[in-house]
């Protein structure tokens, strides 16, 4: 009974499609060369009409809707009416909205974003039909969706290369603006490519490749908005305690190189008499690349302190930690990965101290948009009522970590939350975990993870350690601005700290 359900609802689907061809056929010779082929998803596009069809389709996705509820099919997907096109915010998403640019350029680079990410919806009935664990295709009305979407989306693209060439900074020497220009080319054809991915995968019901081409187009789309960026947006703080940390003006690229040791003891060695010693053998295996978009725009001395130490090589062959976080109001534990630790934190050599990083929050100001706060006393609800810009409920969020004592006490640690703390749909963290926000300094976000390594990391076998093996920054040292030498007030500051502790 089931199955003749879904077949009466299918069919009303397909039926609306044949109506919209049969319409649309009945045009003129004219209107008929501008159909939109699969070979050619841009040069034969009609804005007109991909609007009328792509209400039509819509209206037909709602009747077939209609019809699964009437009947009252358990094997159903999420009713589109509870369903927002750009939910679950993708983290590609998170990364355009926290751009610091306005006007026109802005305004188109918006609106190209919010015809990808209307294809949200597949991803949202697919994982609901996944973990429902029913056999349902998806209906195709919403594969109808997004092929037009990712049409407009490329037309929008093409039309407005001009608005999207990088602009001229003045900061920037003439090698670093050859850069910035080869880039430009670079992401913009690599964001027509993945658009062009993203339909032709749509037309050919491939799931996985359509939503990895979304999520590929949202990564290239914001590469090309920083490029768009005229000017460094705010003033970073004036604390001569922070002045010798070095700033991240913009966005970097880094691959963290990740491994694991496997400890046995499977021989001995003689050392004297009849006394042996058990000889540890250590068997390494490379997981895999995790690659991070640290974003200057949210936090520009951690971020500037992350990229200035992977630079140096500090993380290089540093041991990946396990440890557990606790919410003081509900007492729930979380499980977080940390990276970085080596003794009490980097020494600065400018300063002779250990580096220490201020609490750096991301909020909105109605005056100036969005600018961080500094310090653990400014960013308490005493000092400001506004809220976070940015949630540890997005997945792959990256922050420096510190003692819970101590917020201004940050230096070489980072940390990200284990896999463990994901909501059932595996999209998006738990709610409760919000009790963090505001506390640890989100200054980056993982947007690869190849071979799934982070769903890999477990504290389970003490026989087993995890290593970055390298950490590579593959784009934006150019954006790390290395600030003037401490000042004496700073050097004052010593508390006592050196290499050797």
């Amino acid at each position: 009974m089931h199955f003749l359900k879904f077949i009466a609802a299918l069919c009303v689907s397909l039926s609306t499609s044949f109506l919209i061809d049969t319409f649309t056929s009945s045009k003129s010779d004219a209107r008929k060369s501008k159909i939109i082929s699969r070979s050619s998803p841009v040069d034969n596009f009609d804005p007109k009409f991909d609007r009328r069809s792509f209400v039509l389709r819509i209206l037909g996705l709602i009747s077939a809707t209609n019809l699964f509820n009437c009947f009252d099919f358990d094997a159903k997907a999420v009713p589109l009416k509870e369903v927002k096109f750009g939910s679950p915010i993708l983290t590609e998403s998170v990364l355009l909205d926290l751009l610091p640019i306005s006007g026109k350029t802005a305004n188109v680079l918006q609106s190209i974003q919010k015809e990808i990410e209307k294809a949200t919806i597949l991803r949202t009935l697919s994982n609901k039909i996944s973990l429902e664990g029913k056999n349902i295709t998806i209906p195709a009305a919403v594969w109808d969706q997004v092929s037009l979407v990712s049409n407009r989306a490329l037309e929008m693209l093409n039309r407005n290369r001009v608005e999207l060439e990088p602009v001229f900074r003045e900061v920037d020497n003439a090698e670093v603006q050859i850069r910035r220009a080869e880039r430009g080319e670079i992401v913009f054809d690599e964001t027509r490519s993945q658009l062009i991915q993203m339909k032709n995968a749509s037309d050919y019901r491939e799931v996985e490749k359509t939503l990895i081409a979304q999520q590929n187009a949202l990564l290239h789309l914001g590469a090309m908005g920083e490029l768009l960026v005229p000017a460094f947006p705010f003033k970073i703080t004036t604390d001569e305690q922070y002045d010798s940390i070095p700033h991240l003006l913009g966005r970097a690229l880094v691959d963290l190189v990740i491994r694991k040791d496997q400890t046995s003891l499977n021989s001995t060695i003689a050392i004297g008499g009849n006394s042996t010693l058990p000889l540890k053998n250590v068997q390494s295996t490379f997981l895999g690349n995790i690659t991070l978009v640290v974003d200057g725009y949210s936090a520009p001395v951690n971020s500037g302190n992350f990229i200035d130490l992977c630079l140096r090589g500090f993380y290089n062959d540093l041991q990946i930690n396990f440890d557990k976080i606790t919410d003081v109001e509900t007492k729930e534990e979380f499980g977080i990965v940390i990276g970085g630790t080596y003794k009490g934190g980097f020494v600065d050599p400018v300063s002779g101290n250990i580096r220490r990083l201020p609490l750096e929050i991301l909020r909105y100001d109605e005056k100036l948009g969005n600018v961080p706060f500094y310090g653990a006393a400014r960013n308490t609800r005493i000092f400001t009522k506004s809220p976070p810009v940015q949630t540890f409920t997005i997945p792959g969020a990256v922050a420096t970590y510190h003692s819970p004592n101590d917020r201004n006490g940050g230096s070489s640690q980072f940390f990200c939350f284990l896999d463990e703390n994901l909501n059932s749909d595996g999209m998006t963290m738990k709610s409760s975990i919000q009790s963090f926000d505001g506390k640890y300094s989100i200054f980056g976000y993982i947007i690869s993870d190849s071979n799934q390594i982070s769903s890999q990391l477990k504290d389970t076998d003490h026989n087993t350690s995890y290593y970055i093996d390298k950490a590579i920054v593959n784009y934006g040292a150019d954006n790390l601005l290395k600030t003037r030498a401490a000042s004496f007030k700073t050097l004052l500051m010593n508390k006592g700290y050196s290499n050797d502790e």
